[in-house]
């Protein structure tokens, strides 16, 4: 398969890591957790998106940002 096939993104990739610094945030409910900074970094960025690879402090919110009631704030570290 050509990557025209294969890969139908519709922006390109840079397959880069960079490290950076993240924070959950919510305004549907309070935890103490969320006050958390975590370190983590991104493998692959892209106009539509990034892979961000780090800790998540509870797993019981999954759910919660799948659904969009907690977002996550980056710092990219350059």
């Amino acid at each position: 398969m050509s990557p025209t096939e294969s890969d139908r993104r519709d922006y390109p990739r840079l397959k880069r890591s960079l490290p950076l610094r993240f924070k959950f945030i919510s305004s549907a409910f309070q935890d103490p957790a969320l006050d958390r900074v975590c370190d983590g970094a991104t493998h692959n960025i892209s106009l539509g998106g990034l892979l961000l690879v780090g800790p998540i402090p509870k797993l019981d919110w999954l759910k919660e940002l799948l659904i969009g009631r907690i977002s996550v704030g980056v710092n990219f570290l350059i």
